[in-house]
């Protein structure tokens, strides 16, 4: 239980700095990746699976970099720390529904948007807080 707390702690810190500043702090990372790993090594869980895990923010960061960043790196740095507390499986999840949800949104924008009125070209927001209501759900079911 202590791990879902620390990991809904970590979610809540990026996604705030995310809608504030459009990053996260180095420091946020580093910690809770410490204690992600901290976490791996007191529960004796398998190591691998969280390793693999973090593969997931890997490949994001390796896509923000072929992208030239028009994929923000720190949404991967953040998939990266998730994999400690999550696994391969659930981090996966946890970024497949978060597209998903950050889709919806970008769709309801384009059809509520006045035509001509608001060009949505270059629009952009913060990805980590969708992430936040696919947590919740994660964890209630």
């Amino acid at each position: 239980m202590w791990k879902e707390g620390i990991f809904a702690l970590f979610l809540l810190t990026a996604a705030l700095q995310d809608i504030r500043r459009r990053s996260i702090d180095l420091w946020v990372f580093l910690l809770f990746a410490f204690l992600g790993i901290l976490f791996c090594f007191l529960d004796g869980e398998d190591g691998l699976k969280r390793i693999l895990g973090c593969l997931t923010g890997g490949g994001l960061i390796f896509v923000s970099r072929a992208a030239k960043d028009g994929i923000g790196r720190g949404d991967g740095f953040f998939f990266v720390v998730s994999g400690f507390y999550l696994g391969a499986v659930k981090n996966l999840e946890l970024l497949f529904y978060g597209l998903i949800t950050a889709a919806a949104l970008g769709g309801i924008l384009i059809l509520t948007s006045k035509k001509g009125e608001r060009n949505l070209r270059n629009t952009a927001f913060p990805f980590i807080p969708f992430l936040v209501p696919v947590w919740i759900g994660m964890m209630i079911l």
